[in-house]
């Protein structure tokens, strides 16, 4: 994988777009192969030769499209492996506001045909996550902006109207037995959350930043609730490549100003893994647990810096992705 064309993609214009969408496509009317140009060249400094794309250049070109969709498409040099993207869109129905896009190249099928799937970065508060969506029915322009457009413009899905129930009438003992029962119920949850569920379990991402074999991440994240929590560290592996049916790595984790320093070995096969996926015959996805951080709640941002060297096979996408998780015993 030719990583200028990688983090001009993941990286630069994940960046670019999604600090200020609006102010990004305001620019792009005035500014916008200037900016993509600028983009392209920031995504290949510091690279080697071979890390580079030879020849073309992305272009950018407005998304026309009715007046229900709005934007801009920019085309890419033809991916040449897994993590490379064909096509990227900048794009927002109506007055929302505008999303980021991305037609990636994934593994091959089965009869070596290229395939391409829909991606969208998102960001919230706490960090940026990619969202996975499902393959293109062909990999072309007419049919990524039909993808784009469907997505973009789909409206948000509405919550049934409950029931009304009709009024029953209680017996005297319910008096009792709904305080015994909300009692028993409480208990049990606690008992759950405290005992049962693994402190390293997947929640919601906290932050999530792109990484690649043998070089550095850097990341911050921060836990400003009450009492302490577990600050869960993944490698998130969504294009992965497996040697001799197994993926093992080893790396570290560094965290300032709370000092931490932590090493860890493990391997798709014995780790503690999550929604791991089998593609094609090597090929795989999954969320690999790598250690922890306890910490109490505190207003200044953790620093990181994470490295990981894979030993037996690989990987072309991939993210260290943080979670949290907080037992009731923890916020005491």
């Amino acid at each position: 994988m030719r990583q200028q064309h990688y983090r001009f993609s993941h990286e630069v214009m994940v960046k670019h777009v999604l600090d200020d969408p609006m102010k990004w496509m305001a620019q792009a009317q005035t500014y916008g192969p200037q900016m993509i140009h600028n983009a392209w060249t920031m995504a290949g400094e510091g690279l080697a030769p071979q890390d580079r794309v030879d020849g073309s250049v992305p272009t950018l070109e407005p998304i026309t499209r009715g007046p229900q969709l709005r934007g801009y498409l920019v085309t890419l040099p033809a991916p040449q492996a897994t993590g490379e993207c064909y096509f990227l869109a900048v794009a927002a129905a109506g007055n929302n506001q505008p999303r980021y896009f991305a037609a990636e190249r994934g593994n091959d099928g089965g009869d070596g045909t290229p395939r391409a799937f829909l991606a969208e970065w998102k960001a919230s508060a706490t960090g940026r996550m990619r969202v996975h969506n499902s393959d293109l029915p062909q990999i072309s322009q007419a049919a990524f902006i039909e993808a784009v457009a469907a997505s973009a413009m789909a409206p948000p899905v509405e919550a049934a109207p409950k029931k009304k129930k009709a009024n029953v009438p209680l017996l005297i003992g319910c008096g009792c037995a709904v305080p015994l029962a909300f009692g028993i119920i409480v208990g049990s949850c606690l008992f759950y959350y405290e005992s049962i569920l693994e402190t390293y379990d997947p929640t919601s991402e906290v932050v999530s930043v792109p990484i690649h074999p043998n070089q550095p991440a850097k990341f911050e994240f921060k836990w400003d609730g009450h009492g302490y929590a577990f600050n869960n560290f993944w490698l998130v592996v969504e294009n992965g490549t497996k040697e001799n049916k197994e993926f093992t790595f080893s790396g570290n984790i560094s965290c300032t100003p709370s000092p931490s320093y932590k090493t860890f070995e493990t391997s798709l096969s014995y780790g503690k893994t999550y929604h791991v996926k089998e593609i094609d015959k090597d090929g795989f996805s999954a969320w690999i647990y790598l250690n922890d951080h306890y910490a109490k709640s505190a207003s200044e941002p953790m620093k990181c810096t994470a490295t990981i060297k894979p030993s037996k096979g690989t990987w072309t996408t991939a993210r260290i992705v943080v979670t949290q998780r907080q037992r009731p015993s923890d916020w005491l």
